[in-house]
């Protein structure tokens, strides 16, 4: 048969294809107010009380006043601690009373490790009276920098450990690296009904710089990996290696883009059509031919229908079509069918009928259907597996997957393998994760 233009928006396939690096760029989200709050919750109001500071019978008492706040500036955590102070004097015959406020400012440095570890140090920082207290009686002051040493001497240490502590839950990198490696190397179900499972493969990972962004703490674990998809039971895999050293990077793009090559089986095509096509006629006048039989094969990268046909032809018709992806309704179809006959010139002109009408654009559309039911399934499957994926307690993985397009296609023997681009948006979010 005489060849056509290509259709705008199709891509013809020829060769074999090289899967490229797959990028999958993990947004970390850990939100300021559920570090600030897990900080508040491990400490106690009372942060410091004693019935004898000065000796002399000078009581003082350290509570919070407000919660604790955070700021992020470049690689220090700045934290902010309101305390409302009560100091009583007993002087014998009367007791003096003051109240006042302090402020008390602490910064957390930070180092991450080769092997992923996070290793932080809070200092305090100074500290200001919001109020000092103000009380004089005859010759009995209330020793205003004595209250504050106190108060600083005996608190910085509950509270720098309580920072340390909750800094480190929030962002124990190296747990959530460690247990995100090995998920990347364990198969997930992206297609239940025909049992398709993909193993991401990582074997790179980087990290962007932690920065404050929309009240929350942020950074970006990039992954370079090479996903494979097995079909039939979920592969069995060995335990990967340790991760790769711990390296930064200043990458600044987001989401994901991967590459994966999947089979479509013959088999489950061949089924449809068959159930579609077998004992279907199709007359033209007096003449009619009925579908007895039908089955697909590869033949160098060409799609073979082979059809069994009886009435007024009794023999093989076979259709021979090459996958194309069409961009404008983002569907592999075969948008060509040839026909190969084997018999006399004469007889292909008789049949010239059966393969302009009906035949062969109901066969067409039979195995067109497949081949977008199989990619439309395994499209919907990856979408919900993507969608709060739990990583580990107090750690979610949310992503979109907003393209999904096949990018080559090669007609195998039994299969028609496919070459996958799926890009999209994802992210992680750390709460609850010290509960």
């Amino acid at each position: 048969c005489s060849g056509s233009k290509q259709a705008q928006g199709q891509t013809d396939i020829d060769t074999p294809f090289t899967i490229p690096f797959s990028i999958v760029q993990l947004p970390l989200r850990i939100k300021k107010s559920e570090l600030e709050r897990n900080i508040n919750q491990q400490l106690p109001d009372t942060l410091y009380a004693d019935k004898n500071a000065d000796g002399n019978g000078l009581e003082v008492l350290a509570q919070k006043q407000d919660d604790i706040t955070i700021e992020l500036k470049e690689k220090v955590l700045e934290y902010t601690v309101p305390l409302k102070i009560f100091a009583k004097k007993d002087l014998r015959l009367t007791d003096v009373q003051a109240r006042g406020a302090l402020t008390m400012n602490f910064q957390t440095e930070y180092d991450i490790h080769e092997d992923w570890s996070l290793t932080t140090t809070t200092l305090l920082n100074g500290y200001e009276w919001t109020e000092k207290p103000r009380l004089k009686v005859g010759f009995v002051n209330i020793p205003v920098e004595l209250i504050a040493d106190q108060v600083l001497d005996r608190s910085k240490d509950l509270i720098t450990t309580a920072i340390d502590d909750q800094v480190k839950a929030n962002l124990d990198l190296r747990s959530q690296i460690d247990m995100a490696w090995k998920m990347m190397h364990e198969p997930f179900l992206i297609s239940e009904e025909y049992r398709t499972w993909m193993i991401l493969n990582p074997n790179r990972i980087e990290m962007t710089p932690i920065e404050m962004e929309d009240e929350s703490i942020t950074s970006t674990i990039i992954l370079e990996s090479t996903p494979k998809v097995y079909l039939g039971e979920a592969p069995t895999v060995d335990a990967p290696a340790a991760p790769p050293p711990f390296q930064w990077s200043t990458s600044k793009e987001t989401g994901f883009n991967i590459f994966i090559q999947t089979d479509i089986p013959f088999s489950e095509a061949e089924a449809l059509a068959r159930t579609n096509m077998v004992g279907e006629r199709f007359e033209s006048g007096k003449r009619y031919v009925v579908v007895e039989d039908l089955h697909l094969a590869g033949r160098g990268n060409r799609l073979v229908i082979e059809t069994l046909l009886s009435g007024s032809y009794n023999g093989k018709v076979n259709l021979v079509g090459k996958p194309k992806y069409n961009a404008l309704t983002q569907k592999l179809e075969l948008s060509k069918l040839d026909v190969e006959l084997k018999t006399s010139n004469f007889m292909h002109k008789t049949l010239g009928w059966l393969f302009k009408g009906a035949f062969k654009k109901q066969i067409r559309e039979s195995v067109d259907y497949y081949l977008d039911f199989y990619l439309t399934q395994m499209k919907e499957s990856i979408q919900n597996e993507f969608k709060n994926m739990p990583i580990a307690p107090g750690i979610t993985m949310n992503g979109d997957l907003e393209n999904f397009s096949v990018q080559q296609a090669y007609v195998g023997v039994e299969e028609i393998k496919v070459m996958l681009e799926m890009k999209g948006g994802i992210e992680v979010e750390v709460t609850g994760i010290s509960e």
